[in-house]
């Protein structure tokens, strides 16, 4: 709302957007299913061309973007429970993509 303490639009978006993406579970899944065989078999194909110095199109390895949140501040620097928030899920979403021991 406009009176609020602190613009939580930013919030809100991230909000819709896992929302949007729960209700689409399946199409999400197959998604990152597809990223994921993409992923490999140009791994796989780097491997067995060696090359010795590439340059080019740099691919991600990784499904999520690195560095830090959007909204980060440093520990002790929260200027509001919304950055709290927002590191939080950012700390889900990595736990969510570690592998499970299997042992």
């Amino acid at each position: 709302m406009p009176d609020d303490p602190i613009d939580a639009t930013r919030l809100a978006l991230r909000l819709r957007a896992v929302a949007a993406a729960l209700d689409d579970l399946p199409a999400h899944a197959s998604r990152f299913a597809r990223w994921r065989a993409r992923r490999d078999a140009a791994l796989k194909d780097q491997a067995q061309r060696q090359p010795a110095h590439r340059r080019g199109v740099t691919r991600r390895v990784w499904p999520l973007r690195p560095g830090r949140p959007p909204g980060w501040r440093p520990a002790g620097r929260h200027a509001h429970p919304v950055h709290d928030v927002l590191n939080i899920v950012h700390d889900l979403a990595f736990w969510a993509m570690e592998r499970t021991d299997t042992s």
